[in-house]
């Protein structure tokens, strides 16, 4: 199976709010805990109170909501679902293979009413998430055992002006079921923001549109040899046929040489932010195309990674960092 659409399903499953607006399911905000809904752990700086939202103030709510695992690469994957100007936009549930899988999913969108935002925003004050705390984090039971692996749940909220940076993790087993009212402020209080935010559709349902596509403005483009793409593994011969590359900026100096920490990768890939009438170009270029196919452009051959941009998303760690 190949291990970056593993990654794929992996961050697609944790990001916050994809599958609750694809579906009806509520997967809990994990944070590297398998079942976190009734933990007790206090944040780390007590959040203070604010005004109720009201629909018209949060008619201009932003959520970003993402997770992030320590593995750098790893932010590449984690497209974040995003409600901002009354839409929420987000990829769909993408399913795990071990064949080659189309190299563009194109994201979709749904209307968000009002009601929708202010009902989210009034939870984030309920839960204690609005003060000056950006951190909660569980405190293990005694009898608790330390989980490996997960990812951080990251909310980025924006309400009546006001920028909310937080996260939560809880890196030990904790008791199964929901508390029906968590103590605001404590990483349960963070994980019933994080559980309802996943299940938008559940939660609520008659508040937001159908589902459309969502046509992107900005992509980031990786491009690499295959046998030097860190995305892959890669068949050694493709079976899909070769393309022609579609921009006319050669492939060969296309993007910009990789960093990773201020250091020049190891290997040869290349990355860019891609923005004006290329998108277009680029993605009618690779429709029907597969992470296998290679792109050529005389003597040059590279197989390619697009990763969607979505709106108000920071870019300066997705070429590297």
């Amino acid at each position: 199976m190949r291990a970056y659409r593993i990654l794929i399903a992996t961050f697609v499953a944790l990001s916050l709010g994809v599958a609750g607006c694809g579906g009806n399911s509520a997967p809990a905000a994990t944070g590297g805990s398998a079942a976190t809904t009734a933990g007790t752990g206090a944040a780390t700086t007590a959040p203070t109170q604010v005004a109720s939202a009201s629909p018209a103030a949060a008619s201009g709510l932003y959520l970003r909501s993402w997770s992030e695992a320590s593995d750098p690469t790893g932010l590449y994957f984690a497209v974040p679902e995003v409600i901002s100007e009354g839409q929420v936009r987000y990829l769909p549930e993408l399913p795990l293979t071990d064949q080659p899988s189309a190299i563009f999913t194109s994201p979709v969108s749904r209307t968000i009413s009002p009601a929708g935002q202010a009902a989210i925003a009034a939870l984030a004050q309920a839960d204690g998430l609005l003060g000056g705390a950006s951190s909660f984090d569980c405190t293990p039971d005694p009898n608790s055992q330390p989980t490996v692996g997960g990812a951080i749940p990251h909310f980025e909220l924006k309400v009546d002006g006001v920028t909310h940076s937080i996260s939560g993790s809880c890196f030990f087993d904790q008791p199964t079921g929901a508390a029906a009212s968590p103590v605001p402020g404590t990483w349960a209080a963070f994980n019933d923001f994080a559980g309802h935010v996943s299940n938008l559709s559940g939660w609520l349902g008659a508040e937001l549109g159908p589902q459309v596509p969502f046509v992107p403005t900005t992509l980031i483009v990786w491009t690499a040899p295959a046998a030097d793409a860190w995305w892959g593994p890669f068949d050694a011969v493709s079976s899909s046929p070769s393309r022609k590359w579609p921009l006319s900026t050669p492939l060969a100096t296309f993007g910009n040489q990789v960093q990773w920490n201020g250091v020049p990768a190891p290997d040869p890939s290349r990355c860019t932010l891609l923005t004006g009438p290329d998108v277009a170009t680029l993605l009618a270029g690779v429709k029907g195309a597969n992470d296998d196919t290679r792109f050529t452009d005389g003597a040059t051959q590279k197989v390619l990674a697009i990763r969607i941009v979505m709106p108000g998303e920071p870019t300066d760690a997705l070429c590297g960092q």
